[in-house]
């Protein structure tokens, strides 16, 4: 997988740069007043910000659901004002989106590109579909794990802990 192709298989709620360092967010604007401030590290100093790929699933609970689905979810950043960084600095939806960096948690959704063999093995159920384009159900967890672990690889940058959430609650650090 590239660079590229691991941006389009990620929808985000904000427009974040291809690639995210450990660092981001931590910064100043002068014309808003704001400072970014960890937030996964203010009683713990030197503790690492944190990434997880929350997955669920309808399987057990609906009929024939046998597919899975992906999130990563990454810590954000505290904003805080520039002249008292213990007072908060809410932003406006502009803003947020002229600093997305300075949201409280990024989120990617994880998508994978159908195949020609699932469409022809269940046209009913992809009838919309062509060989290529990005679904976001998976088949096993197993491969949602792999596609987000290559795709953390090449977006992000620096000190992380990239952890896993299955549906049942287990979480592992990968």
């Amino acid at each position: 997988m590239t660079l590229e192709e691991s941006i389009l298989r990620c929808e985000q709620d904000f427009n974040y740069p291809d690639i995210i360092d450990s660092n981001a967010g931590l910064y100043e604007t002068v014309e808003l007043n704001a400072v970014g401030i960890p937030s996964w590290n203010r009683l713990k100093i030197n503790k690492k910000r944190t990434a997880f790929l929350q997955i669920t699933s309808y399987r057990g609970i609906s009929s024939e659901a046998t597919h899975f689905y992906g999130k990563i979810i990454v810590e954000g950043v505290y904003v805080a004002t520039l002249d008292n960084v213990e007072r908060p600095r809410n932003l406006s939806n502009d803003e947020e989106i002229n600093h997305p960096l300075y949201n409280y948690q990024y989120n990617f959704i994880i998508k994978r590109p159908v195949t020609f063999d699932e469409i022809n093995s269940n046209p009913d159920k992809w009838y919309n579909y062509n060989a290529g384009d990005l679904t976001i159900r998976y088949n096993s967890s197993e491969e949602l794990i792999s596609d987000a672990k290559e795709i953390f690889r090449l977006r992000f940058i620096g000190d992380w802990n990239f952890l896993v959430k299955y549906p049942n609650g287990k979480i592992i650090n990968i």
